[in-house]
């Protein structure tokens, strides 16, 4: 039995247009004829919201089989508050980040579906 290798870094220039391809794949056709998955990720590059620094890839034996994106926002609630970047629960954030690093690591995107991945 042969190990399988995962490898979590952050995504770098040189993988956007990878990335790219495997958000269309993973999303065309799936909510709507075609899809814009990768064309709103292509945009939030450039997005001053943007955070590089938690965009990450994740690779199998050498392979991309996903990818996790975060951008600065806020939040406007019901009642007119508005909750900013600064004032959340430092501790749920991280959770949510763990959660789909998760999440990334049981599924594997594939031409136009997800397929589990058995580890």
């Amino acid at each position: 039995m042969s190990e399988k290798k995962i490898t979590i870094r952050l995504e770098t220039k040189d993988d956007y247009r990878n990335v790219e391809n495997l958000t269309r794949e993973a999303f065309w056709n799936v909510y709507r004829p075609g899809c814009m998955e990768y064309y709103v990720l292509h945009c939030y590059r450039d997005d001053p919201a943007f955070v590089p620094e938690l965009d990450f890839v994740m690779e199998l034996d050498g392979e991309l089989i996903g990818q996790v994106i975060y951008v600065r926002s806020e939040i406007d609630c019901d009642d007119g508050r508005k909750v900013l970047p600064g004032h959340r629960n430092i501790n749920h954030l991280s959770d949510s980040f763990e959660n789909q690093l998760f999440s990334m690591s049981r599924f594997r995107l594939t031409s136009k579906r997800l397929k589990y991945l058995r580890l």
